[in-house]
């Protein structure tokens, strides 16, 4: 009796141990870089349209940006990010219900276009509506690369 009860109290003991190394793994995931002064931040929501599909961009709830990408009326994927500055992009990987794999995001006002590289090989540009990008990916491909193109 007393070998399972130390057998129990140990399992017991490697539970509560990576349960608390997973809550802190997924705290500093879920962590952005700290808040830069002067952030330009976004305070309106906009919605860009790619036919059947749309990319919304809203406040978030911490300060930060959110998007949502979503086609036919489906989400299909939400992120937060902590700020895009002029040159940058953020963007998001979602799989519609077909299978296909699409990437959507948003960009920063000196984004001139968007370059989605493609695993096995390829790229292709990604069309740049009010701030936000989105494209279907080829089928058999996966994407390996998402870069701004910057103005100028």
């Amino acid at each position: 009796m007393r070998r399972i009860a130390t057998r129990a109290l140990a399992l017991g003991a490697f539970a509560v141990a990576a349960a608390a190394g997973a809550y802190a793994v997924m705290a500093a995931v879920d962590r952005g870089p700290f808040r830069r002064e002067g952030a330009a931040t976004t305070t309106t929501t906009t919605t860009a349209r790619f036919g059947p599909a749309q990319v919304v961009r809203s406040p978030g709830a911490d300060g930060g940006v959110c998007f949502t990408v979503s086609r036919a009326g489906v989400q299909l994927r939400r992120t937060c990010v902590e700020d895009v500055r002029a040159g940058e992009l953020a963007y998001a990987l979602a799989r519609r219900r077909s299978g296909q794999l699409v990437v959507g995001g948003i960009v920063g006002s000196d984004v001139a276009g968007v370059t989605v590289w493609l695993r096995p090989r390829g790229t292709f540009p990604a069309r740049i509506v009010d701030g936000a990008f989105y494209a279907a990916v080829p089928a058999g491909k996966t994407v390996k690369a998402v870069r701004s193109v910057p103005e100028g």
